[in-house]
This record gives C-alpha cells, structure tokens and sequence, in this order.
C-alpha cells in the first residue's frame, strides 16, 4: 500500500493539534490510507513506531463530521474545570500508549485489544466519545473485534477495531449493518505492502 502524503500530512497535523493541547501527551494515529503507524508527542517530530507483527483493522466511518476544535475545546475547559482529574486520565491514556507501543514492537498483538477498550473507557470519560461510536464499538465487539476505539478528535468521525484477518470482512459487514457510512479494511505492519 501506498503513503498517501497529503493524507499523512493532515492526519500528523491533527495529532499534533491533540497533543499539544496541555497533557495529551500521546496519541497514536491510524489511518486508512497509510501503512505505517505513527506515534506523536508534545513537543517532538512524530515518530513511526515499530511493528513486529502485521495485524488487520477495520476502519468504520461513523459518517457523523465534528471539528476537532469543538472537542479539543471542550476537553480543555473540563481540564480548566477539574484538572486533576483530566490529568489523571492524560496520564492513563499516555501509560496506555506506552504499553500498547512496547507490544507493537514485541509482535504482542493479542494485547492490543484489551488495551483499546481500556482507551476507550478513558476516551467516553474525557466526553469525546458519541452514541453513534459507542453503538459501532459495541457492534464490532458483538461480531468479534478484538477491541475497538475511536480515532480523531472523536464526537463521530472514525473508529478502529482490531481483528482476525478472517474475521475482518464479516466485522465490516457488521459495522455497515450497525450503521457505519462505509468500512475500511486495513493490513498493518506487513513490509510487503511498503
């Protein structure tokens, strides 16, 4: 698969966004369109991270748009409201990041679902999550994704689920039936597609 530049470019733009908005300290940024994943922080260039072993994702389009600075925007006035506890879920988000780039590079993938789900917990409890992505996620994990969150700033937009390679067109179905706008299938990590 190709890198689509302008694709990456805006995908790194909004990280960048995310990330320097106080503690979000780390996010880690998936996209249909590109092969490799990138892991973006405060404060330095973003890095690609290290795949041991290729892994298969379903991207599903909520077909729902929301600005990104309509939730970044709120999430800093709940972290001007309340700071320690959005500093408390900046810090968990970062460790999750943490563990999920040390089993990438491991070729731990099986760890890597469970690690979502626990993102997205934190992510429903930062407000950026949506109905129309928790009834995605939910449905993704009802037809055996191995863990799903959102991508992006959230409020709509994108999620991921991670998946068997087998599972992978039935889950997309699935997002489709639950009312995903369109679903993507995606290899990860495989240096064939490069």
């Amino acid at each position: 698969m190709l890198v689509d530049r302008l694709r990456l470019a805006r995908v790194v733009r909004m990280a960048a966004q995310v990330s320097a908005d106080e503690r979000a300290q780390a996010v880690v940024v998936a996209d249909a369109l590109i092969d490799h994943l990138l892991l973006a922080r405060l404060g330095q260039p973003p890095q690609p991270l290290e795949v041991a072993q290729p892994f298969w994702l379903v991207i599903a389009d909520t077909g729902v748009r929301s600005p990104t600075r309509v939730a970044v925007g709120d999430v800093r006035r709940g972290w001007e409201a309340d700071r320690p506890r959005y500093e408390a879920l900046f810090d968990e988000i970062a460790a999750i990041v943490e563990e999920a780039r040390a089993a990438l590079a491991a070729g731990a993938n099986a760890r890597l679902g469970p690690l979502m789900a626990r993102n997205q917990v934190l992510l429903r409890a930062l407000g950026v999550s949506s109905p129309e992505l928790e009834r995605l996620i939910d449905a993704a994990a009802r037809a055996g994704a191995q863990g799903a969150k959102l991508v992006g700033a959230g409020r709509g937009g994108n999620l991921i689920a991670l998946v068997a390679a087998e599972q992978a067109q039935a889950i997309a179905a699935a997002l489709r039936e639950a009312g995903a706008a369109r679903t993507f299938v995606t290899k990860v990590g495989d240096p064939e597609d490069l």
